[in-house]
């Protein structure tokens, strides 16, 4: 006999109880949890690829590369919208030409999804191949305040759009 998890157990205390965390705003909860409104439900559109969503939301990039040695390339690459501020990231790249904006908004698709997707810490370390054995607690916080702050970030309705609706082959 399997036994469901009722969804408010799997949401953190925090937001179980509605309280806002320290710096985010309580905006920013999936529609893959149910939690969205209808509005915003009715402006998630549908994209053909990322390079088409990046120019609907003017959304473009400025690079800076960070030299470490020993470790794979790593850049911080500033996405700006035309109407909002900076959304830094730190992109690791296993070759150091720098990342194209649709490799940026890609690879925050694919961990966003995964955050969104994931019921507990150890089915999201499977889903992003964590390594067995370390311990994915901070890595998923960590992922999931990214999460976060791209919806933020993004008008509303584009980070359902930037997860569910787009082709990223």
């Amino acid at each position: 006999m399997s036994t469901q998890i009722p969804q408010h157990a799997r949401m953190p205390q925090t937001e179980r109880q509605g309280a806002p965390l320290p710096t985010l705003a309580t905006s920013t909860r999936s529609s893959r949890d149910g939690w969205e409104d209808g509005a915003e439900a009715r402006e998630v559109e549908r994209i053909p690829d990322l390079e088409t969503f990046a120019r609907i939301h003017g959304i473009e990039v400025a690079h800076a590369f960070l030299p470490l040695a020993g470790i794979d390339p790593r850049w911080i690459a500033g996405l700006r919208r035309q109407s909002g501020p900076l959304f830094l990231v730190l992109f690791t790249r296993t070759h150091s030409t720098q990342p194209l904006l649709t490799d940026i908004l890609a690879s925050l698709a694919k961990d966003a999804a995964a955050v969104e997707t994931s019921v507990t810490v150890e089915y999201w370390a499977r889903t992003v191949g964590l390594p067995l054995g370390q311990n994915p607690g901070q890595k998923y916080l960590t992922a999931r305040l990214q999460a976060r702050r791209l919806r933020e970030w993004l008008p509303t309705g584009a980070y359902e759009t930037l997860l569910w609706n787009i082709n990223q082959t």
